[in-house]
């Protein structure tokens, strides 16, 4: 209607109407003046199930209104018009919620289908969202029609069954109303497929792709629809970058070989280039004419001078960690750490066999690797060793040594190489050709289980964990540690995958031949210390290092340095910011940069550990001892005005981790994890067999199964209902704002 007059009122001012153009003197009626408040309404949650619940309407000028739904599950409220659009939330009073979009008065639902779709539209999870002006502002006509389109894309093998909106349409009391018969469908949907409406809402939230969204929702695969990284276990080359040392030697002298947990590297002109093979082998060995090596897996044989490799038809398999053995019967042998014993005459043909004390002698002593007879080299005390050939043995001194730490047999020569650090001449190596007469190659730190290798050009080499490989190109005069890649101890993998560094401590990593680059999360010993804390709002704070905090106002594509100084640790108490040190105490913060001082808890020893909270508790944990043995937890339900002793599920959880995920407070012991529910109490959270939570990452609860299954990593999108397997094993699972990484002390993968 005011659209049709003020149509009328263009058409009078386009004739000369007006004060100065209308001859009868009289002027149009006024417009009438926009309502000033605007009425909302609509159903909550399974209406009933919902019954009494709170609605709360944070609307974009930053005004706030409250309603309570009535025993059927409808509310009604009012804001200003001016403030629109609003965000809505029904919160029970179990802190269960659901949210919704109010675009302009009339009905809004805040429904199972709404939540979906305002997970879409902020590309968040909703239940870690906060009432918030910020966000209210980000919504519109357009933002809420595209998000209603993905949704319906990704349920279509649901059948909404309506072409209504889930959001504006008013639902009718009878079961048989379109939107409710929807409703029940996707619930019932994802139960027969063992997920949760929370499920969807992640997917919804993190699955750009369409496509595989959709698919996972109708398989109910999880990693699917939630993008997770592949649960693997290192098959070929996965990592995209690995560390290079410590290495284990092995190989010829025309051909050597370095092999990381990851990756094995060939070497060539004499050990001075190095590069990747698309093999993963412990050990390489030639014997008659044949290049062979081990994988944890198969015997593998290489035709090109070990540049591809395949595996030995009708060989061994399944071996585990196993060594090659060349005793002086003239066979190879292949003896496993588990037990099994292959042997070959001609390396092509393999056998099951019993190793007799001749062979077991061979694994355990330096022979020299070259056809029958061999020589021995032992070590008999006293800086001594005893030297012999077939049956006939003497024994030598090492110069002035008075005791030998180890003695090795020299890969790719007839030498063996000594090593000792006693005699008051601190850590020294000599080398001999037959046992009997030695000559001093400098001073180097090597271990007993280290190997050797002389290459075609006269190179020697040593490695073995945990100290980098070893060379010297002037027998023995100087030694340097070998860094077979430019980038210190990183080596890219595969053809498009690259390395550079910014700085010493930043490394980047390009999976597409270096059009675009993501810095690798920052590590001490594989321990990742890229922790990222974010707001639904786009508000993230970081940590760069001890004492180093940086704060982002755009989501996390720049970052800031703050100037909180020193700090013990930080998190997001689901409406705030918190950091937390021993000096200062606790600080909050809204917006990342105005900070606030709390009251300091009556503590007789004040070291505090970490604190976590869900918007409506916080967990503050604290140091009992200097010594960090005990720990002790206070509760504030007041935002921190106040601290008292918590009511605990379990004795044990006294001493136990607290942390926040995806809206909830959940706090782990040795015995399981808890969720803070209310009006008061905790939950135990199911958790996989031999498992333990270990945090959350990107709105998930992570956990970790150790030792028994080898390191497995578990995620689950509804507060651990389902678990699903991700990532690589005896790796930190981490999410920089992008992207999925999989951070070991010797990898790191970039997924896709």
């Amino acid at each position: 209607m005011r659209r049709v007059m003020l149509a009328a009122w263009a058409a009078v001012a386009a004739c000369g109407g007006g004060s100065g153009g209308d001859s009868t003197g009289t002027s149009p009626p006024p417009a009438p003046a926009p309502p000033a408040q605007a009425t909302l309404t609509g159903w909550t949650g399974e209406r009933e199930a919902w019954a009494q619940a709170t609605i709360t309407l944070t609307c974009a000028d930053g005004s706030e209104a409250q309603a309570v739904s009535s025993r059927e599950g409808r509310y009604t409220a009012t804001v200003p018009a001016a403030g629109l659009p609003c965000l809505a939330q029904a919160r029970k009073s179990d802190n269960a919620s659901l949210w919704s979009a109010a675009l302009a008065a009339g009905t809004v639902n805040v429904t199972t289908l709404s939540d979906a779709l305002l997970a879409r539209l902020l590309q968040q999870p909703t239940n870690g969202l906060f009432g918030d002006a910020g966000l209210a502002r980000r919504l519109s006509a357009a933002s809420v029609a595209e998000a209603d389109v993905a949704l319906r894309a990704a349920l279509a093998d649901v059948d909404l069954g309506t072409a209504a909106s889930p959001l504006t349409t008013p639902i009718g009391t009878s079961a048989d109303d379109p939107l409710v018969r929807a409703n029940g469908r996707l619930l019932d949907h994802l139960s027969a497929r063992g997920m949760t409406a929370l499920t969807l809402v992640h997917a919804l939230a993190y699955q750009r792709n369409a496509g595989a969204l959709r698919m996972g929702l109708a398989e109910g695969d999880l990693g699917r629809m939630l993008a997770l990284p592949t649960a693997v276990d290192r098959p070929g080359l996965l990592p995209d970058a690995v560390r290079s040392s410590p290495a284990q030697l092995s190989g010829t002298s025309a051909v050597p070989f370095l092999s990381t947990r990851d990756v094995t590297f060939r070497g060539s002109d004499g050990g001075r280039r190095w590069e990747p093979i698309g093999a993963l082998l412990s050990t390489v060995t030639d014997y008659r004419g044949l290049l062979l090596g081990l994988s944890r897996q198969r015997l593998m044989i290489s035709s090109d001078a070990g540049r591809t490799w395949a595996a030995v038809a009708g060989g061994p398999s399944g071996l585990g960690f196993a060594h090659f053995v060349k005793p002086e019967d003239g066979r190879l042998w292949v003896l496993t750490d588990a037990g099994p014993a292959y042997a070959s005459a001609d390396g092509l043909h393999w056998q099951s066999a019993t190793p007799d004390e001749a062979v077991r002698d061979a694994q355990f002593y330096p022979w020299r690797h070259r056809a029958p007879p061999l020589r021995s080299v032992t070590n008999a005390g006293n800086g001594t060793v005893l030297s012999c050939l077939a049956s006939a043995c003497t024994s030598a001194r090492i110069a002035d040594w008075t005791e030998i730490w180890s003695i090795h047999a020299v890969q790719g020569s007839d030498e063996f190489l000594a090593h000792t650090g006693g005699g008051g001449g601190g850590e020294r190596l000599a080398i001999s050709s037959d046992g009997l007469t030695w000559r001093p190659i400098g001073s180097a730190l090597i271990g007993p289980n280290d190997r050797a290798l002389r290459t075609s050009t006269g190179r020697l080499l040593v490695s073995g964990p945990p100290v980098k490989p070893l060379v010297t190109d002037d027998e023995g005069a100087t030694w340097q540690t070998l860094d077979i890649t430019p980038h210190g101890d990183w080596q890219a993998l595969g053809a498009a995958s690259q390395l550079r560094r910014r700085v010493p401590s930043e490394l980047e990593l390009s999976t597409d031949g270096g059009q675009h680059w993501r810095m690798a999360p920052l590590t001490i010993n594989g321990d990742v210390l890229l922790d990222v804390q974010r707001s639904p709002a786009g508000l993230a704070l970081r940590q760069r290092g001890p004492g180093l905090l940086e704060l982002s106002e755009d989501g996390g594509i720049t970052w800031a340095p703050t100037s909180l100084g020193e700090l013990g640790s930080f998190a997001w108490l689901g409406d705030r910011f918190a950091v937390i040190d021993a000096v200062n105490g606790l600080r909050t913060s809204r917006d990342g940069r105005t900070w606030t001082v709390m009251p300091r808890p009556e503590m007789p020893l004040f070291l505090p550990r970490n604190i976590a909270g869900d918007g409506r508790t916080w967990l503050w944990r604290f140091q009992d001892r200097p010594s960090g043995t005990s720990t002790s937890l206070l509760e504030s339900r007041d935002q921190g005005r106040t601290w008292a002793a918590p009511e605990l599920p379990d004795p044990a959880a006294r001493s136990g981790g607290v942390f926040s995920c995806d809206g909830g407070l959940y706090l782990g012991v040795d015995r399981g994890l808890w969720l803070r529910v209310y009006p008061s109490g905790w939950r135990q959270v199911p958790l996989p067999v031999g498992a333990f939570a270990i945090g959350c990452e990107r709105g998930l609860l992570l956990a970790e199964t150790f030792p028994s299954d080898h390191d497995r990593h578990l995620a689950s999108a509804d507060r651990g209902l389902t678990w699903t397997p991700i990532g690589r094993p005896g790796t930190t699972q981490v999410f920089d704002g992008e992207r999925w990484w999989s951070i070991g002390p010797t990898s790191m993968t970039l997924w896709p």
